[in-house]
């Protein structure tokens, strides 16, 4: 391989042959009517297994965002902060 440089093999975004099979065998199963009509009877009838009805709300509505607040307070000297410390105020 040449120093810092990809030289060989696919090119970036390029799916492996086993990704690609599995996806086309996944799609031709969620794409059969008969498998789609037992799936929502299945969810009608509560029947389906909790990841399976997480990941149809997903699909559907989108995966809802997850916000995470962070707050916290150290009691640190001002004299042990490096100088010019981004996003660090000393009071």
């Amino acid at each position: 391989m040449a120093k810092g440089r990809k030289t060989g093999g696919r090119t970036k975004g390029t799916p492996n042959k086993a990704t690609a099979d599995a996806k086309a065998a996944c799609t031709a199963i969620v794409d059969d009517p008969a498998y789609r009509r037992n799936l929502a009877s299945r969810a009608r009838r509560g029947k389906l297994a909790p990841a399976m009805e997480c990941m149809l709300w997903h699909y559907a509505k989108g995966k809802p965002t997850e916000d995470i607040k962070l707050d916290v307070r150290l009691d640190v000297p001002a004299f042990a902060l490096p100088a010019g410390c981004p996003g660090v105020s000393i009071r």
